[in-house]
């Protein structure tokens, strides 16, 4: 990063996007060239100056102009990555990405024959999806049936990246049902489990998208059916606190099922839920904890077991916060 500077300064950054302009078409285009210039932009892209430079000098524009008329791979990938570090450094990006009609070309990537391209283009997918004023234009261009296949055929990281894209598209009362519609329930289930090929930030992005398609009624029973209540109260115990935190959400929302409830208490998940409740300090933890227990105690007999486990002291503690103390987005009132 301590290069970053001077590179800006010599003028570095303007000749490395007249590369990019010079280089992306015509007879005297050079993939190689474009490529190493592309490659350095992602690198200076990590700096807030340099990105905003990017931005302002049109190297989105450049950028979604190489991606509609290469033909290698190579450029692809490394196109896709740029944008992905620019909309992870620089919100100005997203409008630039969005004009210069960055989306189709990059969800018709989704399907590329090549893992590394598949990856490079769901990150960038990933930036985009992030900001809701853009995932009605992300849906309208086709890109949930490739995620959904993604989350079978791809690479662990773009399995991840396409899994949390679709939970941040399921925010989408329609498009819960097209993503579930499209298969993608049964995969996303199989990243929960503790499996070799399945990270960690993997199932946590897999909890996340189930807990957003659980909120449809018609999602929970599939949910179910898929067997995905059991990796879900097993992922209560997981070593990272979002993962058991999403976990408790889907379990949440999958509780206000009858049939549910019964089969989640059967798995174990009423003491563990009660185990986080005590000694998480996390207040959104706490509050995704208490909403599953609220719903689980509607079945009669889950409530000696919650009791028998210490839920109801941690329960009423919950009622008990402090003046100032952090709720996860403000200062509580007394």
């Amino acid at each position: 990063e301590e290069n970053v500077a001077p590179i800006m300064w010599s003028g570095g950054l303007l000749q490395l996007l007249q590369v990019l302009g010079t280089g992306r078409a015509g007879p005297e285009r050079s993939d190689v060239a474009c490529e190493a210039a592309i490659r350095a932009l992602t690198c200076l892209a990590r700096s807030d100056e340099a990105a905003g430079g990017v931005i302002r000098g049109g190297g989105v524009q450049l950028l979604v102009e190489t991606l509609r008329t290469t033909h290698s791979d190579g450029l692809m990938e490394a196109v896709a990555s740029a944008l992905s570090a620019l909309l992870a450094v620089d919100d100005a990006a997203q409008e630039a990405v969005m004009s210069a009609g960055g989306v189709l070309p990059l969800v018709h990537m989704l399907d590329h024959s090549m893992s590394a391209v598949r990856e490079a283009a769901a990150n960038a997918v990933l930036g985009l999806a992030v900001c809701e004023r853009n995932r009605a234009a992300i849906a309208w261009a086709g890109a949930i049936p490739p995620l959904v296949r993604l989350l079978s055929t791809g690479s662990p990281r773009a399995k991840e990246a396409a899994a949390q894209s679709l939970w941040s598209l399921a925010v989408s009362s329609e498009n819960k049902t097209a993503i579930a519609q499209a298969g993608c329930i049964p995969p996303l289930v199989e990243m929960l489990k503790n499996r070799d090929g399945n990270t960690p930030h993997g199932q946590e992005a897999a909890a996340k998208a189930l807990w957003n398609l659980a909120v449809a009624p018609s999602n929970k029973a599939a949910i179910a059916s898929a067997g995905g209540l059991l990796p879900l109260v097993s992922l209560l115990s997981s070593s990272m606190q979002a993962a058991q935190e999403s976990a408790a959400g889907a379990l949440l929302e999958l509780a206000l099922s009858e049939t549910n409830r019964r089969t989640i208490a059967d798995l174990g998940a009423l003491p563990l839920l009660v185990h986080l409740l005590v000694t998480t300090e996390r207040m959104e933890m706490k509050e995704a904890v208490a909403g599953a227990l609220c719903n689980l105690v509607c079945d009669d007999s889950n409530k000696s077991t919650i009791a028998d486990s210490g839920g109801v002291e941690a329960l009423i503690q919950l009622l008990i916060i402090p003046a100032g103390a952090d709720c996860g987005g403000g200062t509580c009132e007394a």
